[in-house]
């Protein structure tokens, strides 16, 4: 899965040498059903020609679930938001491993119909009662379905003026410094060109008594869903977001986003550049500008190499997203302390125009950022559970170690991920998701079995035979097997690949086994489908190979 990716074993100093890099499982990352699972990628040592995966760990799941599999030079991980049950928690999310539960980014209470304005409709109807204890509208959706539309509009029409008209004018210094950051935030996505941008409410909520008394008058929190498209056909992009409603001269506006677990993106954090090619939309912070526009260069070879394994059914435009610094990649990841603000430490390093995302004070409001594992981590796919990838996540300081072959293998694992995701392919087990994205990665680039499953084959040499292929808690960058795991779950893709004889048996193969829902009988028909016997006898076939591969 995407969350961690794996570095080259330091032991393998030589050309592409290798070091292992812990992985991070996110709750039931790697395992079918889109269970999160982060997968321990790794990442090759500076100036290797081999991939760099690298985990994310469990920190992550606070917000994300990782779905797929990705390891730093194969791929990223793909993770599912999770929404909490109020709105505190996390600027990403709330929920906890424990609470198990995610929410898919088409989950909606409400449907935003083009509704009239406040002010068209009347208090009776589009308030309903409002009690002085709480301040909730007994309809959220038909209160503000209009003020939202307008947003909505002015995102797609391009009009700043009428974006800015939804925003409470400037008041106390919070409400000012969120005024400010949303003119900001409306100038960097219009710069996008987002093909869709629309909201849905899914319900309100009251404020604290002191909050309420800082703002005045009636105010309580909205609970609303965005959902955008940045490229035509690209898949559609979930966020869910807190905004503090006030009620001034009549209407209601919005006054803040700092108030619940408000989900963010990369411009929320700063200055952003973009370039655009035939395959990639690639979006980072401005002090990335050169990066950006070297992968948006480089990401059609690897977008190619997928086609040839996987076909063309797939979005032909994948998103990459580069955050200026590992602060902003583990807030973009769900990694945040409390509150939803943006710390000093997430925020871009250009200056004036830092935390463009939140109105609350971004030194102060916004918390820590856990970036541990982080600067072993190359990429990351990220996504909803049961739908396809969001974005590829990248670490531009772990790229600039890469060499030319460790960036193509990253990229290239990563978009494996987004093909297999694109087309519901969803529900592979940890092993076979990363070892499928690995083998197709690294075809083609030279590198022998030593070089890319190094950690595993000298565990087999010490006498270490595994009796079970990698489980998805193997992956996790955060222990020690990570390198391991993805050296087996390699040779046992290398050696499915090997039985189906081609690219189109291969995809057959992968698709029944991960289709929706798939189990370990799926997995059992897939493998004697093509001449493996079930999964005990695949399992000593594999290990046939291993004493074969250290012979």
């Amino acid at each position: 899965m995407p969350d961690p990716e794996w570095m080259p074993d330091a032991q393998r100093a030589s050309e592409p040498g290798w070091t292992p890099v812990g992985q991070g499982t996110s709750d039931g990352q790697g395992t079918s059903g889109g269970q999160g699972t982060s997968d321990g990628q790794r990442m090759p040592e500076a100036g290797a020609g081999a991939q760099s995966w690298v985990g994310f760990g469990r920190g992550v799941l606070r917000r994300l679930v990782v779905v797929g599999v990705c390891v730093a030079v194969s791929l990223a991980m793909v993770v599912a938001v999770q929404r909490p049950d109020r709105p505190g928690g996390s600027a990403q999310g709330s929920m906890s491993q424990a609470d198990g539960g995610t929410v898919r980014s088409s989950s909606r209470t409400q449907t935003l119909a083009q509704s009239k304005s406040v002010e068209e409709k009347g208090e009776s109807e589009s308030e309903g009662s409002i009690a002085s204890g709480n301040q909730v509208p007994a309809r959220p959706e038909a209160a503000i379905g209009g003020l939202l539309e307008a947003r909505a509009t002015a995102i797609r029409h391009g009009d700043r003026a009428a974006w800015l008209a939804t925003v409470a004018p400037a008041s106390d210094a919070r409400v000012t410094r969120f005024r400010a950051a949303q003119g900001r935030v409306f100038d960097q996505v219009r710069s996008l060109r987002p093909a869709s941008w629309a909201y849905q409410v899914a319900g309100g909520y009251p404020v604290a008594p002191d909050r309420r008394a800082e703002l005045g008058g009636v105010a309580w929190l909205a609970e609303v869903h965005l959902d955008y498209q940045l490229t035509p056909g690209g898949p559609t992009v979930g966020r869910q977001q807190f905004l503090t409603i006030v009620r001034r001269a009549g209407a209601w506006l919005i006054a803040d986003d700092t108030d619940g677990a408000t989900s963010r993106d990369i411009w929320d954090l700063g200055p952003i550049a973009h370039a655009v090619s035939a395959r990639c939309l690639v979006i980072g912070a401005s002090a990335r500008r050169a990066q950006v526009e070297q992968f948006a260069a480089e990401c059609g070879r690897s977008a190619e190499v997928v086609d040839r394994a996987w076909g063309q059914s797939w979005p032909r435009r994948t998103v990459l997203t580069v955050p200026g610094n590992l602060a902003q990649l583990g807030f973009l990841l769900g990694r945040s302390g409390a509150g939803s603000g943006i710390g000093a430490d997430a925020q871009s390093d250009s200056g004036a125009d830092a935390g463009s995302g939140t109105g609350g004070d971004a030194g102060s409001s916004g918390g820590s950022v856990d970036t541990a594992g982080l600067e072993k981590t190359a990429a990351v796919t990220i996504g909803p559970a049961e739908g396809p990838s969001d974005t590829v996540l990248i670490n531009g300081a772990a790229f600039d170690e890469l060499s030319d072959v460790g960036r193509r293998v990253v990229l290239t694992h990563e978009l494996v991920h987004v093909a297999t995701r694109a087309t519901g392919s969803r529900s592979a087990p940890t092993w076979l998701a990363e070892g499928y994205a690995d083998d197709i990665a690294y075809a083609g680039t030279g590198l022998s079995p030593k070089q890319v499953a190094g950690a595993a084959l000298e565990a087999v040499e010490a006498g270490a035979m595994p009796s079970a292929l990698p489980a998805p808690d193997d992956f996790n960058a955060a222990g020690d097997q990570a390198a391991a795991a993805y050296g087996l779950a390699w040779v046992a893709a290398g050696l499915i690949a090997d039985q189906a004889g081609d690219t189109q048996r291969m995809q057959a193969f992968y698709q029944q086994a991960a289709a929706p829902d798939a189990g370990p009988a799926q997995l059992d028909a897939a493998l004697a489908k093509i001449g493996l016997g079930g999964t005990s006898s695949f399992i000593k076939i594999w290990q046939a190979r291993l004493r074969q591969l250290t012979s």
